[in-house]
């Protein structure tokens, strides 16, 4: 049975075969999946709208994919919505192309491009079928929020922190920018603890 984690902006998940990922609605974020067959672990981070440039969201992205070693990766962008632009604003072409730039440039040549498999879409889904990866595949709401997350949501951090089942919890939930005291980082490179003073800005 697949367990389904609720990501909500700035947070990421990884997990094995019976771990899936749905995002909170996509307003003009991004759903940036990843995943390695081999050794069957994948995820789902839910990218911040024009978040790129602060180095915490940067380092999450590439902290995910060197841990689990991603060999194939799919963005989903947000959907526009023609009557009410304020519920589906859809993602900017400039963030677009930087994020998907920079997911290749973390995973390097060993990576899949999936991007243009599929149109935007309101939330962003992973989960696996059979040993295979699944983007966007069933549409589903995550039943509620994970106990172990709700402890964890409002400290960032870049290296993961454990969940129940080997699951693998990285960020924090960005929606809660303003509770945050403090935010704690970890260098990808030297594991180094380091604090920061703010959190990056969230749009859904």
């Amino acid at each position: 049975m697949t367990v389904i984690f609720e990501v909500r902006p700035g947070e990421g998940i990884v997990g094995g075969l019976e771990v899936g990922g749905r995002s909170t609605t996509l307003l003009s974020c991004m759903g940036i999946a990843m995943a390695n067959r081999t050794s069957q672990r994948g995820g789902l981070y839910h990218y911040s709208a024009k978040s790129l440039n602060h180095p915490n969201v940067q380092a999450v992205i590439r902290q995910m994919a060197n841990d689990m070693t991603a060999t194939e990766w799919f963005v989903t962008t947000a959907w526009v919505d023609p009557m009410f632009p304020a519920f589906g604003q859809g993602s900017d072409a400039e963030d677009v192309a930087e994020v998907i730039q920079f997911v290749k440039g973390c995973a390097g040549s060993r990576t899949k491009d999936h991007t243009e498999d599929h149109e935007p879409r309101v939330g962003a889904t992973f989960y696996w079928e059979k040993g295979v990866p699944v983007y966007n595949g069933m549409d589903f709401r995550p039943p509620g929020r994970s106990g172990g997350i709700a402890k964890l949501e409002e400290t960032y951090s870049i290296k993961y922190r454990k969940l129940d089942g080997d699951v693998w919890y990285y960020g924090a939930n960005c929606d809660m920018r303003f509770r945050w005291t403090q935010v704690v980082t970890t260098d990808v490179a030297t594991s180094a603890p380091r604090v920061e003073s703010k959190a990056p800005a969230s749009s859904a």
